[in-house]
């Protein structure tokens, strides 16, 4: 299946017997099997069959199977027996203990009474603890490999957060504190207290951050080494660089730097695909990270139909798969009532989709949705937060003189809910952050005799004379999402869809700032130094039309319009705009992208040049990876099929706007952001444009 061009069908190939090992149907002596099968199907089987055994409780028999892979493939056993050590500890009670609760890093600040949140009985600690260390020594012994597989240390990464997080929550079992208090000495993996939650905020931040984007880190890194020494075979094996070895180390990376007003947010699933994690990075701020349960507002509701991941990605490919097959067919529409049916059904899935990101945003994001855009300032929060404070206290304990300390973060979540247009199920998911944190802090709230609907009546009067004090802040958001994130079109979400956003594929510092410019400002592009590629198949006479005559009158820049390119012009300009089918894969291979010295900032006009294929567990495949591993500063590209002249006149908006084909001075997207409602279908046309790097702008000819 792979050697004919159908890398799906081989891996539901793979997964079925996987699936048929894991179910008991087969089995396979993997020291018998290792040297006449591939080994990758192996332990692609001992992968399912190590994930049904933890389902089931049989954390004996799935350690057993994990080690089976020991000398075949030892850094896959090694993850796999992290994964099984961190499964059994879930299940020794950790498990249910903050399954509907949405809580934050740093959190609440303790009482003195209660300087540490025990979430966790010392029975359930006496069996968690041993298992929690197990897990992360084996997570660190797997990330020890540079030349690991990818999943694997994706896997590693997140095991050693989810180890680390439990193990800050758990208390030290009565043995261990009786050690200490002999002067015992401890193994070497206990005698580090446990970190402050600033301290493990940043660490959790940073974890997440470094799985979301390994397999690009890893990228770069070997395009890195390849330009360094081209004459490399790249089939050999060959000791990892330092810098594939930093970007695959565990241990945490330096803080990015932002400009003022920047901010960045990396969105991941948690391992169960039941919790949004969400860790955020300021200017001036400490990294915050967020763990969102999908379901905890429908569980309080009683609904017993959440949006999962899986039911949101399944009804955006549903709505992009029927649009992108009238797309194509749009041609053979021709009569009058064809075409107006044809356009009422595409506002209807315009609307559809509308709709659907507006869910994402209520039910994963609810009071929380604010930590995507940018946050108003401490000096602003001042007065809010004393109000906030205030009313809690007094809803919670009424006229008992007990100090409530909100937690950080919580006033500007607060904020930022646009009032009046925020819904009361916001304020209310807030209200119950706020006690669930102070539960976990140690300040008892008796949660039932708690008036929340008055408790939010009063916030939303205490936020309506705050806006009307204060203007919202303006500035821009980096979003690094994880493989099973991307498809969404976040930027569309109505917290986002008028903001400064742009994605990039790994955070870092060399990558934000750009071809690593010392200034923290995303860098200025000279208009003058432009290529063009204007409908190089020649058959999309009317975007030729519309932008032949403009391109030809700006003399200074050079191009090919109507027939096949003969140079490449990304190394050589600081701008590339291509208008044609897709991504102009068929003129310039991902691969010579990929080892390019240096890319031109790049406008990919064409339909689905930004599309996202999933290949299962193994990573997503797309143009604009290509384009990051090759550093490129910004790239426009559309996520799935739009008519062409829909997508010209959002193409045609967005170069008035940074000045290439107009007056305008505008961040690319910024200016992406305006054009999106210049279009006819704001949310089905407009949404699929997105933007990565860096928000640059041009100099003027």
């Amino acid at each position: 299946a792979l050697l004919a061009g159908a890398p799906d069908e081989a891996e539901a190939l793979v997964r079925d017997g996987a699936a048929a090992l894991a179910h008991g149907v087969c089995h396979v002596d993997t020291t018998r099997a290792a040297p006449v099968c591939l080994p990758g199907l192996v332990a692609e089987a001992v992968r399912a069959r190590v994930a049904a055994l933890c389902e089931t409780g049989a954390f004996a028999a799935a350690a057993a199977a994990a080690a089976s892979l020991a000398s075949a493939a030892p850094t896959t056993a090694a993850v796999l027996y992290a994964q099984t050590q961190l499964a059994a500890a879930h299940a020794s009670g950790v498990g249910d203990t903050l399954a509907e609760v949405a809580w934050a890093l740093p959190g609440a600040a303790p009482r003195a009474a209660a300087r540490r949140a025990l979430p966790l009985q010392a029975e359930a600690a006496m069996h968690m603890r041993p298992r929690l260390f197990d897990a992360r020594r084996a997570a660190a012994d797997a990330l020890a490999d540079g030349a690991a597989d990818v999943r694997d240390v994706r896997a590693a990464l997140e095991i050693l957060r989810d180890a680390e997080l439990a193990l800050a929550g758990c208390p030290a079992v009565p043995a261990e504190r009786a050690a200490r208090r002999k002067g015992t000495p401890r193994p070497a993996e206990r005698a580090s207290a446990p970190p402050l939650s600033r301290e493990l905020a940043a660490r959790a931040c940073a974890l997440t951050a470094a799985a979301a984007s390994v397999s690009v880190r890893r990228a770069i890194a070997d395009a890195a080494a390849r330009r360094a020494a081209p004459r490399i075979n790249v089939w050999e094996d060959a000791a990892p660089s330092a810098a594939c070895e930093a970007a695959l180390s565990h241990a945490p990376p330096s803080v990015p730097r932002l400009a003022p007003g920047t901010a960045a947010v990396v969105l991941s699933l948690s391992r169960s695909r039941h919790e949004l994690l969400l860790a955020r990075y300021d200017h001036e701020l400490a990294p915050a990270f967020f763990t969102l349960p999908l379901a905890r507002q429908r569980a309080r509701d009683g609904d017993d139909e959440p949006l999962t991941v899986d039911v949101a990605l399944g009804a955006l490919r549903t709505i992009v798969h029927t649009s992108n097959a009238d797309v194509q067919g749009a041609k053979d529409v021709t009569s009058l009532d064809a075409r107006k049916a044809w356009w009422t059904a595409r506002r209807n899935y315009d609307a559809e989709l509308a709709a659907l990101l507006a869910a994402v945003q209520e039910t994963w994001l609810g009071a929380f949705a604010g930590l995507l855009g940018t946050l108003p300032s401490d000096a602003q929060l001042g007065t809010l937060g004393a109000a906030a404070e205030r009313l809690v206290r007094r809803a919670c304990f009424g006229a008992r003189r007990t100090p409530v300390a909100l937690p950080p973060r919580a006033t500007a979540c607060l904020a930022a809910l646009a009032s009046p247009a925020c819904r009361d199920e916001d304020l209310e998911d807030w209200v119950h952050y706020v006690m669930d944190a102070l539960q976990l802090a140690g300040t008892p709230v008796a949660q039932d005799e708690v008036d929340v609907d008055e408790l939010i009546v009063d916030l939303r009067g205490a936020l309506d004379e705050f806006h009307a004090r204060h203007v919202s802040a303006d500035g821009h958001v980096f979003l690094v999402l994880d493989r099973e994130l991307a498809e969404l079109p976040w930027e569309s979400l109505p917290i986002l869809r008028h903001q400064s956003v742009s994605r990039l594929a790994a955070l870092d510092d060399a990558y934000m700032r750009a071809d690593g410019a010392d200034s923290d400002a995303a860098p200025t592009l000279d208009a003058a130094r432009t290529a063009y590629l204007l409908n190089p198949s020649g058959d999309l006479a009317r975007s030729e039309t519309r932008f032949a005559a403009a391109l030809r009158a700006q003399h200074q820049w050079r191009g090919t319009i109507g027939r096949p390119p003969v140079l490449d012009e990304l190394a050589a300009h600081d701008t590339f705009l291509y208008v044609g089918h897709q991504g102009a894969e068929m003129y310039m291979h991902p691969t010579r992208v990929r080892e390019l010295p240096r890319c031109a900032a790049t406008m990919l006009w064409g339909c689905s040049s930004g599309a996202i294929r999933t290949h299962g567990s193994f990573d997503a495949s797309s143009t604009p990876l290509h384009y990051a591993v090759a550093r490129c500063p910004a790239l426009v590209a559309s996520l799935w099929d739009t008519t062409d002249r829909e997508l010209d006149s959002v193409c045609e908006a967005v170069l008035e706007q940074v000045g290439l084909l107009g007056a305008g001075r505008t961040s690319l997207p910024r200016a992406v952001a305006t054009a999106r409602e210049k279009c006819r279908l704001p949310y089905l046309t407009g949404a699929a444009v997105i933007v990565y790097g860096v928000p640059v702008q041009w100099a003027p000819m």
